[in-house]
């Protein structure tokens, strides 16, 4: 069974916090989020962060995958369509409701061990060239 887990950027701080809880109001969407910084426990509303869903994969080092990672391919990925050492970010498909890789191409996230997280896109923007975002 996958674990359900989300970790959230603050628009705020500029930083991940460790989400404690999501609390959603009458139509299904996040209101409030409780969540952990600097060793305090903070409630506020959810529209402050950016809310990032584990996806049940980890890398080929054994880390979590979330929304927003970049990662590299450590070997080619997608029947050989997007090649070793390309990068691309994670993101949520709503209409096919998966994982995608974006970057080079678009593919379905399946294989983990062939990917390593490298960072992600709020810390390290960077790492993706303007085709790749």
């Amino acid at each position: 069974m996958k674990e359900i887990k989300f970790r959230a950027w603050s628009l705020e701080r500029k930083c991940y916090v460790d989400v404690w809880e999501i609390a959603f109001d009458d139509e299904g969407l996040p209101g409030v989020l409780s969540f952990e910084y600097n060793g305090l426990l903070y409630k506020e509303p959810a529209h402050n962060f950016i809310i990032e869903q584990y996806t049940g994969l980890k890398d080929k080092n054994g880390k979590e995958i979330y929304e927003g990672d970049i990662v590299k391919v450590a070997r080619s990925y997608g029947y050989g369509f997007l090649p070793k050492g390309a990068k691309a970010k994670i993101e949520f498909d709503e209409k096919e409701l998966c994982y995608k890789l974006r970057g080079q191409g678009e593919f379905r996230l399946t294989a983990k061990k062939e990917l390593e997280v490298i960072g992600n896109i709020h810390e390290n923007p960077e790492l993706l060239s303007k085709e790749e975002e």
